[in-house]
């Protein structure tokens, strides 16, 4: 999903050097991460938002928020009933469900998993995929690490196409079938339809190993010699630019620690 994250945009996000917002990345996510939050999180979402409008947009807000509602009502169901302290505020037949401080470890937990997540949203949305890995390297990652995080990154999406393509392929070629009546009849008629795919899918797998293997030959694996790349982070004025705003965005992220 995260190679996939990636869409282009002219806004000034988009136009920032990927090493200081890899340091904010990491920046945010230790300050969603500290003990005492609820002060503090409603300037740091609205931080977020502020870089939202810098990047992909405020729409784009709803698409991560999105994928992790189910996570966010399981946390906000299943917290409350496993804090007893303080004061109670639902109780059922004698069974205390609802506690005022079960209700805050949730909303605390709610703000900093939604804060976590839209900061990685936020940060591989507006960076194409190289310039991570050239990123991750850059702060010292070594070329090995590096190049299985490329290939996860690459091998991910395409397997995921390639079970699309092949399933299409599969209800083609197959007519169609009337629905099983019951639940379990319904399940067993999916995972009867779905181990043909899966198959077709492992065979073209293990047919690519040899163009990965000379792919990897080609880019020198396995040989000692100092390594060269083809596409390198820029630098000069405008990256000590980006380095300052960085900075100031910085303190301006922890100076709330200090005043609240």
């Amino acid at each position: 999903m995260i190679p996939m994250l990636y869409k282009p945009g002219t806004k000034p996000l988009y136009h920032f050097d990927p090493r200081p917002k890899f340091l904010l990345l990491v920046l945010f996510t230790s300050l969603f991460l500290i003990p005492d939050l609820r002060p503090l999180a409603p300037v740091y979402l609205f931080l977020l938002v502020i870089l939202f409008a810098m990047g992909p947009g405020i729409r784009d807000l709803g698409s991560p928020l999105k994928m992790i509602t189910p996570l966010l009502i399981l946390v906000l169901l299943l917290t409350p009933p496993f804090h007893r302290e303080g004061r109670e505020l639902l109780n059922l037949g004698g069974f205390l469900i609802i506690t005022d401080q079960g209700l805050i470890e949730a909303l605390r937990l709610i703000i900093r998993f939604s804060g976590i997540t839209f900061t990685f949203y936020l940060f591989f949305r507006t960076t194409e995929i190289d310039d991570v890995i050239l990123t991750l390297q850059f702060f010292g990652m070594p070329y090995k690490a590096a190049l299985v995080l490329s290939l996860t990154f690459r091998f991910i999406p395409q397997t995921g196409r390639l079970y699309q393509n092949v399933r299409d392929a599969h209800s083609l070629r197959q007519p169609e079938v009337e629905q099983s009546s019951g639940k379990w009849q319904g399940f067993r008629h999916r995972a009867t339809a779905l181990r043909p795919v899966l198959t077709s899918v492992l065979i073209q797998s293990i047919r690519s190993i040899p163009n990965l293997a000379m792919s990897l030959e080609m880019r020198g694996i396995g040989l000692k010699n100092r390594r060269s790349t083809l596409r390198t982070l820029s630098s000069g004025k405008k990256v000590r630019r980006d380095f300052l705003t960085g900075i100031v965005t910085g303190v301006i992220l922890i100076l709330p620690l200090f005043l609240l």
